[in-house]
């Protein structure tokens, strides 16, 4: 009953949370004057950036399949389905509680466990961290005041993640030795190999990670750049760093629904670096949150729209895979 209350509780907080927001936005600026230079924009370059965005989506379904490809192989489709549910309700949903369906969604389509999945996302999630810092700081050295400074955080943040292999295998030995009598000593060792099967095993699939998430995050900041472009006059870089600010700003604790807010703070905050004043960079963060939800939405319609597709979501989300028992039990 508490939990109950407490994600009520919550969700009328994010409701208040969006619904003021929209409010402030029409007593600000009206959202007629704020969604205006969306008519005077040619519209094939905005579906070229839709475009962008779609082939991003295209190269994480990429990165799904080489990194599972005993499993996934020639599968690319079903991967990319997966991809498109899962970008929307972790767009849509608050606290990134969508982060969630993803280990569901591959145990339901591709019969992969909870615990695998589960750590191939945390590597996903750290590949794409060092991704768009390393982007954002390359961006920044262009007019950075203490460059020495930037190239050394470069050069940190490319050997912390060359080192994670070593550590994985180092790991994985030491939990093999240790193996002992204790059942319950084996059963968390058990739990843990698991998931360190969900982490690269190989080159390979190390650096094809890695490149195909450059690749995706190529593509989609130079759709929001552009988008940015359009409302603000600034160069690619400030809207590289602008974008960047808003996707990481999405994983504050307290959020609306869609992380209206959030994602706005950071965008701003991206834009205040190169000398945007707010009455400019608010109205152009809330129209690159528009394109980006607008994105999501459309292409998460497909597996929506279809009816087999949904039924087999709702089935996704329902379920109780048989290995879970198994995992719990292993945890215990």
């Amino acid at each position: 009953m508490g939990l109950g209350l407490k994600t009520g509780f919550r969700a009328l907080l994010g409701t208040a949370l969006l619904a003021g927001g929209a409010i402030a936005v029409e007593w600000g600026w009206g959202w007629a004057a704020l969604l205006a230079p969306w008519t005077t924009m040619r519209w094939d370059a905005v579906v070229a950036a839709f475009g962008l965005v779609a082939l991003s989506y295209g190269a994480r379904s990429a990165r799904l399949v080489h990194y599972f490809r005993r499993e996934l192989a020639r599968q690319f489709w079903p991967a990319a389905r997966l991809t498109v549910l899962h970008n929307l309700l972790n767009n849509l949903m608050p606290f990134r509680s969508g982060e969630l369906s993803f280990p569901v969604l591959m145990r339901h389509f591709f019969r992969i466990e909870l615990v695998r999945s589960t750590a191939a996302l945390v590597w996903f999630r750290l590949v794409d961290l060092h991704c768009v810092l390393v982007l954002g700081a390359v961006c920044m050295l262009q007019d950075a005041a203490q460059p020495v400074l930037l190239v050394l955080l470069l050069v940190a943040l490319t050997l912390a993640l060359g080192a994670l292999p070593a550590l994985r295998a180092a790991l994985e030995r030491r939990l093999r030795a240790a193996a002992g009598p204790d059942a319950v000593a084996r059963g968390w060792q058990r739990l843990l190999l698991r998931a360190l099967a969900g982490l690269p095993a190989d080159a390979a699939t190390f650096w094809g990670s890695i490149a195909w998430t450059w690749i995706g995050w190529l593509l989609k900041l130079a759709a929001f750049g552009w988008v940015l472009m359009q409302f603000v006059p600034i160069a690619w870089s400030a809207g590289w760093v602008a974008a960047i600010g808003g996707d990481l700003m999405s994983v504050v604790p307290l959020n609306a629904p869609g992380g209206f807010g959030t994602y706005e703070a950071g965008v701003v905050a991206g834009l205040a670096a190169y000398g945007v004043a707010l009455a400019d960079a608010l109205p152009a963060a809330i129209n690159l949150h528009l394109f980006l939800l607008g994105g999501s939405i459309l292409l998460g319609a497909w597996p929506l729209l279809v009816p087999h597709d949904r039924a087999e979501l709702r089935a996704a989300m329902a379920e109780r895979a048989p290995g879970d028992s198994k995992e719990q039990a292993d945890a215990s």
